[in-house]
């Protein structure tokens, strides 16, 4: 377990290159204040080659104009998803 210390999740932490070393190469992401820890967060991992799948009924912003404006940015690098689709694959998975 990692200790979130910035807005980032990768910041001041081990977790990206943790990640790394284990050849993970697919992140989904889910968390309140969209328009910074998801996004800042999704689009560090994507700048490190990460494929990333953003959880769009598993977020939220106090203002939901800003939760959807990060989707919109976000939609330019990662998948859009839904929990219950989540849900499934990792049903499937196991």
């Amino acid at each position: 377990m990692f200790e979130k210390v910035a807005i980032r999740a990768f910041a001041g932490t081990p977790l990206l290159n943790w990640l790394i070393r284990r050849d993970v190469s697919h992140g989904v992401l889910a968390g309140v204040v969209t328009h910074c820890a998801v996004l800042t967060t999704a689009l560090t991992a994507f700048d490190h080659g990460m494929r990333v799948s953003i959880v769009t009924d598993a977020g939220a912003a106090a203002d939901p104009t800003r939760h959807d404006a990060a989707l919109a940015i976000l939609q330019l690098a990662a998948q859009m998803v839904m929990a219950a689709d989540v849900k499934k694959a990792l049903a499937s998975a196991s």
